[in-house]
């Protein structure tokens, strides 16, 4: 799931990108992105939950 929604957002970036580069190429420059690949990611465990509901 969270790999999804990190795919979906840097695809939108990259097309803003691109659009903000034919619209105006001296405007604010948009950083280029590096995709982390899955086997660097990190999973929280139940105890990590269990601490962020317990701190909100």
């Amino acid at each position: 799931m969270n790999d999804g929604n990190l795919d979906k957002i840097v695809k939108y970036l990259e097309k803003v990108k691109r659009e903000n580069r034919k619209k105006n190429p001296n405007d604010v420059k948009v950083p280029n992105l590096k995709r982390v690949s899955s086997s660097d990611s990190y999973r929280i465990t139940s105890l990590g939950r269990s601490y962020l509901t317990m701190i909100k």
